[in-house]
């Protein structure tokens, strides 16, 4: 029974973390690949990335973006740190409680009453964050009304609609699922976004010590469960590829992750 709980606590580090020790050195940070995502620092200051599904945006230091005539603004062009973010995904949330940039966030896709997090129920409490409607069926108008700089989602979907109204719209899933250090790096994607790059280093040092600690565990067990990992709907299972950080997520908690044959997206 033990080796179901550490997996749980891996994935509340990898969620959570939000200590620990770690430099980010200018070298290191010029050009960062996470799967299909990217970041670039240009020696302009300002940042390329690319999201999920392969779309490039410029980020801009505010201050320069609203005051120098000569750079396009559209909805390709971000201005950073983001002032107002509206998130569907609650891992995404999540990423930005480590980051500590909370206080940007003014839409979310699930009610008050699903949260625990009491900084997002608060604000929902006072109406700062609205809740701007159910994943299938979003309220575009309440998100247009919450003036976001950005918004963060999983559904590729509403990207045209995102595009019609003027909104940065960044996919943070992708077609391949992430591998174990990607996934845990991804922290460092939204990061930029926030001028949170060496917070996000903190991050990441923390949960790869947590791990390394669980390694030392459960390296040496003579028995290795067999897992699945998935969703059960109406009409179908969705499991997690071999080739993805849940996967090796198991195989580092002691386990035998039986989809291991499988590849492809989350």
């Amino acid at each position: 029974m033990k080796r179901p709980i550490i997996i749980l606590v891996i994935v509340l580090v990898l969620t959570l973390g939000i200590s620990g020790c770690a430099k980010v050195s200018k070298e290191s940070r010029n050009f960062v690949a996470l799967g299909i995502f990217y970041i670039k620092h240009n020696p302009d200051g300002t940042i390329d990335v690319k999201d999920g599904i392969g779309r490039s945006f410029r980020l801009v230091p505010r201050e320069r973006l609203f005051q120098t005539k000569n750079i396009k603004r559209d909805y390709h062009t971000i201005p950073i740190p983001v002032k107002r973010i509206v998130a569907y995904s609650t891992l995404d949330v999540a990423y930005l409680r480590a980051l500590g940039v909370l206080d940007a966030l003014v839409g979310v896709t699930e009610k008050k009453d699903e949260w625990i997090i009491p900084q997002v129920r608060k604000g929902m409490e006072s109406g700062r964050i609205a809740y701007v409607g159910d994943p299938h069926s979003i309220d575009f108008e309440r998100i247009v009304s919450q003036e976001p700089e950005l918004v963060l989602t999983w559904d590729p979907s509403i990207v045209p609609v995102m595009d019609k109204l003027k909104i940065p719209c960044v996919v943070t899933t992708s077609g391949t699922a992430l591998d174990l250090e990607s996934r845990i790096r991804f922290i460092e994607f939204l990061s930029v976004f926030f001028n949170k790059e060496e917070k996000a280093a903190k991050v990441v040092d923390k949960i790869k010590s947590g791990i390394k600690k669980v390694q030392l565990k459960t390296s040496r067990v003579s028995h290795k469960p067999g897992v699945i990992w998935g969703d059960v709907y109406g009409k179908r299972v969705l499991v997690e590829p071999g080739n993805s950080w849940v996967a090796q997520l198991v195989k580092l908690a002691g386990g035998k992750y039986l989809f291991d044959d499988i590849r492809g997206a989350s």
